[in-house]
């Protein structure tokens, strides 16, 4: 599934899982660590507030990290693992991408190479939110992201 599009996103705010990824049982350790600063009763699933923030290091890796998006400050106890993190509002070429992590981040790369293609170069994190999740689907290849890839002229 494939929707290219550019828009104004404003500043968000998110909790970042500092550590990185690395498995499958990570990823679901992380969502319920953030999720236990919340505070809420509502499980977070299926709202659209989670996600990754990707960052394409200096030796061209990528890194991935858990968020969560927050609409107020939280009192943290513990940084050592959680931060709150603030992601910049701006222009951002958005897409929605259909099946795995690993699928997800071929798309970035697809998108990367067409947007530097038009004159566009990448300005900061690259967001991804989880909008049909595990919980909804039963299936990881039909889960799907929406990506966010915050873009500026050259």
């Amino acid at each position: 599934m494939n929707q290219n599009d550019s828009k104004n996103i404003p500043e968000r705010k998110a909790l970042l899982w500092k550590k990185g990824l690395n498995s499958g049982m990570e990823v679901e350790y992380g969502y319920a660590e953030l999720e236990q600063y919340l505070k809420e009763f509502a499980p977070i699933f299926a709202e659209n507030r989670y996600g990754l923030r990707t960052i394409l290091n200096k030796s061209n890796d990528w890194e991935s990290y858990l968020i969560l998006f927050v609409d107020k400050n939280l009192p943290l106890s513990d940084y050592s693992t959680v931060d709150i993190i603030k992601i910049p509002g701006g222009l951002y070429a958005t897409t929605l991408c259909q099946g795995t992590e690993d699928d997800a981040v071929q798309h970035i790369k697809n998108m990367k190479s067409e947007l530097e293609s038009k004159g566009y170069k990448i300005s900061g994190d690259i967001i991804q939110i989880v909008q049909i999740d595990l919980s909804v689907t039963g299936t990881v290849e039909s889960l799907l992201y929406e990506i966010q890839i915050p873009i500026k002229s050259l």
